[in-house]
């Protein structure tokens, strides 16, 4: 699923818990959701990413540096 390497490789439950979440949320847009959660694991750690993942529960807020990482996906993939 995930085609460039990863810098920080997280357990083998949490990419398949995001993509069910991430697809859900996004109405199914898989290669999207791919793509955050490989930028995700090239730039944070999973420490970092459990972080995020709390935050937005608690708050709802999705972190700015996420919000870069979602914007640059969708860009990739609706890009001609």
């Amino acid at each position: 699923m995930l085609s460039c390497k990863t810098k920080h490789e997280y357990p083998a439950d949490i990419i398949p818990n995001f993509m069910n979440n991430c697809q859900r949320q996004s109405g199914g847009k898989q290669q999207a959701c791919a793509c955050v959660i490989e930028q995700i694991q090239y730039k944070f750690t999973l420490e970092e990413f459990i972080r995020f993942d709390a935050s937005m529960k608690e708050g709802g807020k999705i972190p700015e540096e996420m919000k870069k990482i979602v914007a640059d996906c969708e860009a990739k993939i609706l890009k001609p």
